[in-house]
């Protein structure tokens, strides 16, 4: 995949299904490099973070545009359409079309010797890339001259992720900072009805004489333009953590070797499926760990996440057979991984939103996981475990904020009683640590500070 629509599609499912989630193991061939899987692993990584990238878009200067990028939409359209989802199509076609409009008002000033153009295109999420609670992200995209070539333009295109903004916030950015009228000159049409298909097939010149960069960037949350670039040149550093590269770094690597495993190996489609789920739930909450803790706590959710599809995490009476087939472990890890999970995003709001991503949002459902059914990760107080206080533009790892009101002898007195252990999490010996009171309540084994 290349360029823009990486942040807007990847998924597999049956025909008649709706495309909902981030990657799609599917869409890699047998051969798939692993420069390829690592970049895209990277971007979706970055874009739970919030952070700035770009990616290359070759222009021609007989229109043409870069083959890659068409060949990956056309693809998914093809894709989508066999599989009966028209609204991914529609989707998709629009993208194509803001794409194709970004090229024309490009070749129009390079053709004619006008100094290259800022093109900016607002993506809103509207109501497909929507995950399963309703929650959404917002995009920005932004084109600058890279280099010039001997057959056409080679352009930037920055992916500035944000919270969302909604529609019209999208259009009134749009039109302050834009040269409304020379566009639809170029274009020979405008935005006549504002949906979010037709808003970003509507890409903008940038009006330079009156606007900048900097104030695009600082409208969507950023210190400065320089600070965006700054971060897209390396999404895997972090100024306020100098370990930030190297836990990213092994994620990226981990995921990266699973990925390429997998695929290389044609695992079925609930191993894949698995694999996307607990990528993105690991994206979205890990903590400032450790090299190995990394390593360990990818290998345990990747097993909840394949317990979760084969659905064992609502019947476990198949546990067994399952288990020594996909190598699931014991049954009590997953029982402790499962909780631990579960609370960790409950009570994290900042977790919950780095769930969702550009394209719908993947992660493990554990609405109905292990006897627990209607346990709601909607936010329920401010506790935020390790994973950082929101920054402009991302978020800041390793500062740690407890709610005082916790309790240290632990949160589910009602059903645990909590004594001297070994915790099975993160297997420290603690003074707390949970024992269900009930045979009939699933074994935990985690600490009262794991469980905060």
């Amino acid at each position: 995949m290349s360029g823009i629509a990486e942040l807007e599609f990847r998924r597999s499912m049956d025909v008649g299904e709706q495309f909902n989630t981030d990657f799609d193991l599917d869409l890699y061939d047998h051969d798939v490099s692993r420069t390829k899987v690592e970049r895209e692993v990277q971007a979706f990584l970055g874009e739970k973070l919030l952070q700035p990238r770009s990616e290359d878009l070759f222009i021609g200067r007989d229109g043409r545009l870069d083959p890659n990028y068409l060949e990956m939409m056309q693809r998914s359209i093809d894709y989508w359409s066999a599989r009966g989802d028209p609204s991914a199509v529609e989707r998709f076609e629009s993208e194509l079309t803001g794409m194709r409009n970004l090229a024309t008002l490009v070749i129009e000033h390079g053709i004619n010797n006008q100094p290259l153009p800022i093109v900016v295109t607002a993506s809103d999420p509207g109501t497909f890339y929507v995950d399963a609670e309703g929650r959404k992200k917002s995009a920005t995209f932004v084109g600058l001259l890279d280099r010039m070539e001997d057959n056409g333009w080679r352009y930037k295109i920055f992916s500035l992720p944000t919270k969302f903004i909604g529609l019209n916030e999208h259009k009134a950015l749009l039109w302050r900072i834009g040269d409304i009228e020379h566009t639809k000159q170029i274009l020979g049409a405008s935005l006549v009805e504002l949906t979010a298909n037709n808003l970003v097939a509507f890409p903008v010149l940038l009006d330079r004489l009156v606007h900048s960069l900097d104030e695009l960037a600082v409208f969507l949350g950023y210190e400065s333009w320089d600070k965006v670039e700054e971060i897209a040149a390396d999404q895997l550093a972090l100024d306020s953590d100098v370990n930030a590269r190297k836990r990213r770094v092994v994620m990226v690597e981990e995921f990266t070797r699973r990925i390429l495993e997998i695929v290389h190996q044609d695992r079925v489609k609930e191993e894949k499926e698995a694999l996307v789920n607990a990528m993105g739930d690991m994206f979205a909450l890990y903590l400032g760990w450790s090299v190995e803790r990394i390593r360990s706590e990818i290998a345990k959710t990747v097993r909840v996440a394949l317990a979760d599809k084969l659905g064992l995490l609502s019947r476990i009476e198949n546990f067994e057979y399952y288990s020594t087939q996909y190598d699931l472990g014991d049954i009590e890890e997953l029982y402790t991984q499962v909780h631990w999970m579960i609370n960790a995003f409950r009570t994290n709001p900042l977790a919950q939103e780095a769930r969702v991503t550009g394209c719908g949002g993947s992660g493990i459902n554990y609405q109905q996981g292990m006897g627990l059914d209607g346990f709601s990760l909607t936010y329920q107080q401010p506790i935020y475990d390790g994973f950082g206080i929101m920054q402009e533009g991302g978020y800041q790892e390793g500062m740690t904020t407890v709610s005082t009101n916790s309790e240290p002898t632990g949160k589910y007195k009602d059903y645990y009683v909590y004594k001297p252990g070994l915790c099975a999490h993160c297997h420290e010996s603690k003074k707390y640590v949970a024992y269900p009171k009930s045979p009939d309540t699933p074994c935990a084994g985690w600490c009262s500070d794991c469980e905060t």
